[in-house]
């Protein structure tokens, strides 16, 4: 994490107001996070993700990411103006393709629309996918054989919207090794969708604050447990090490769940490295 992105995380105006009087800033500015995004685009995701539990921290957030904003584009602009620009901008050959958070989600059915992507991580976070925008993300990867990080957070998904992420999943047959679809309200119903033979392949699942439930989770860790379990040559193993459940409410988990989780942790066989219910 580079220091503007550090200011961004944490909202701290008063630390921007001495550092944007230095001429290296406008080079910290271009620097991107892990996830490929600007400063900007970071200080507006963080906006989003504190605005329910800390409003003032929300407001300060989203004044630096205007200020970010001002700075790298070099006029004042509305971030959604400026994210509608940079997905325009954006190189498809490119091996790490980052959709700006805040885009309209008709912007981005525009832009991927017949694109054949052939990079090896996608990301949107903090982007309302629609039906079509869904549909046009799915299409532009299904024939990308590189794809091995597959970031859709806080896209507004549904337990419907799960079956579309099952086809791109059946496309992916051991490429595929990271799926995050944390902060999608999918609930129960969409986790047991994606409870598929090719989800058991992919190494790291992120499906974190998604209103899993103790009845989602009970399916979750029977469904794995069961491929652990297996002497079944027609039936795929488990390869998923890190399992990511973090601010789901389970805190009314039945015995039973728990007792398939801590099997499905120890069993010789299991593969699960790690198991986040943060």
């Amino acid at each position: 994490m580079n220091l503007l992105h550090f200011v961004a995380w944490n909202g701290c105006i008063e630390v921007w107001a001495v550092l944007q009087q230095r001429p290296e800033m406008r080079k910290l500015v271009d620097m991107l996070n892990e996830y490929g995004e600007p400063p900007e685009v970071a200080a507006w995701v963080r906006a989003q993700q504190m605005a329910p539990t800390d409003g003032t921290c929300a407001e300060r957030c989203t004044i630096l990411a205007r200020e970010f904003a001002a700075l790298r584009s070099g006029r004042s602009v509305e971030l959604a103006e400026l994210a509608a620009e940079m997905i325009r901008a954006i190189d498809f050959t490119e091996a790490k393709v980052t959709l700006p958070a805040g885009v309209e989600t008709d912007v981005v059915a525009e832009s991927l629309t017949d694109c054949h992507l052939r990079c090896t991580d996608f990301v949107a976070r903090y982007i309302m996918l629609n039906t079509a925008a869904l549909h046009a993300v799915s299409e532009s990867l299904q024939t990308n054989v590189n794809l091995e990080r597959l970031v859709l957070e806080n896209c507004g998904l549904s337990a419907e919207d799960m079956a579309v992420i099952i086809v791109l999943l059946r496309e992916k047959v051991g490429v595929l090794q990271q799926l995050s679809l944390s902060g999608n309200p999918m609930g129960d119903e969409g986790v047991q969708t994606l409870l598929v033979p090719e989800l058991l392949r992919i190494e790291a699942v992120f499906i974190g604050d998604v209103g899993l439930t103790h009845r989602g989770l009970q399916c979750l860790a029977t469904f794995y447990l069961n491929h652990v379990r297996t002497e079944d040559a027609d039936l795929p193993p488990a390869q998923t090490r890190d399992l990511h459940l973090g601010a789901n409410d389970l805190s009314d988990a039945p015995a039973a769940a728990v007792c398939a989780l801590a099997e499905l942790i120890e069993h010789p066989a299991s593969p699960l490295r790690m198991l986040d219910l943060s």
